[in-house]
């Protein structure tokens, strides 16, 4: 499917622009944030046919704006583009808000973050002028991926071409390009969950790593506990963000529990019990079924996600699964 194509690229390039902002930003070079007005601007009306929302900084040009950005007076929609979405900010802009009576041409105010929001159980007065509904109305890219995953494949290819012409591109047809660390593992996961030609299910198992490591395999627990020591601080965020923008649910899930046991137990036969030798040869697998397209995927992020998993008990599973 291209929707499996398209989602890890957009959601790499919009990683790669956080990543820039942030940067930039602990730098206090904050030019992005205006330049990132716009480009937010293009995306939402991308993304929501029915937006017509404008730069209201460059359109109107005038103070009664200044506590929003974009707005869509047609769909009566302003929203304010911010790297610092935390309670001050949110409180001062809702005030301005009120003070200049926007709320008379825009009934939903979202406060859109370029940088990963804060959770925030705040609620906010509005002085009975509109609702805002902290739940729903702060948001960033993330929110904005979630909606993304459900459009059709026409849109999301529409989306990728965007942002690569404003991040820059994700692949080239001169040479071959190398996925982000985030990238590979979208892929691996996705891949994973739409394995489908298995002969069973397996059920959940209550995961004991230890009694695996010192136990188990004794023999490699040296071995083992280095492996994950390494790269296990490295990925396990990426992990659980790329996990997060998917929205895994139980069907998925259980794919990619029965996928890796039943592949790993098989590998880990073949290797004569040489958890290393079968680990090494599970991550070459799942590079070479990623690379069909022929790009090097990031080896680090897939033996990560083979480790967490064997922390699960997914990978060389202990115990004889329920049939």
């Amino acid at each position: 499917m291209k929707q499996n194509e398209y989602i890890p690229k957009i959601v790499s390039l919009i990683t790669r622009l956080r990543q820039e902002v942030d940067s930039l930003n602990q730098a206090r070079l904050f030019d992005i944030n205006i330049q990132s007005e716009s480009f937010v601007k293009d995306l939402f009306n991308l993304i929501f046919p029915s937006y017509e929302l404008e730069n209201i900084n460059i359109v109107k040009g005038i103070a009664n704006f200044s506590a929003i950005d974009l707005g869509d007076e047609t769909n009566k929609i302003a929203i304010q583009v911010t790297s610092n979405a935390d309670g001050t900010k949110i409180a001062t802009t809702i005030e301005k808000f009120i003070e200049k009576e926007l709320y008379k041409k825009f009934t939903k105010l979202i406060i859109f973050s370029i940088t990963k929001k804060k959770a925030t159980k705040l609620s906010f007065d509005t002085k009975g002028q509109f609702t805002f509904n902290s739940n729903t109305d702060i948001q960033d890219f993330n929110d904005l991926i979630k909606i993304i995953i459900s459009l059709s494949a026409a849109k999301q290819k529409e989306i990728l071409d965007f942002l690569e012409s404003e991040i820059g591109e994700a692949s080239s047809t001169s040479k071959v390009s190398r996925p982000s660390e985030v990238e590979t593992i979208l892929e691996l996961i996705e891949y994973l969950s739409s394995e489908k030609n298995l002969n069973d299910i397996r059920e959940p198992l209550d995961p004991d790593p230890q009694g695996k490591i010192y136990k188990r395999f004794s023999d490699y627990s040296g071995f083992l506990e280095n492996e994950i020591k390494t790269y296990i601080p490295r990925y396990e965020a990426i992990r659980l963000e790329a996990e997060k923008v998917l929205g895994l649910d139980g069907a998925k899930v259980t794919w990619i529990r029965t996928a890796l046991q039943v592949l790993s137990e098989r590998l880990l036969r073949e290797k004569q019990n040489d958890p290393k030798a079968a680990l090494d040869a599970l991550v070459d697998y799942f590079d070479n079924k990623l690379s069909i397209r022929g790009r090097t995927y990031d080896q680090g992020a897939i033996r990560y996600y083979l480790l967490h998993e064997l922390i699960e008990c997914n990978v060389f599973p202990d115990t004889a699964i329920k049939q």
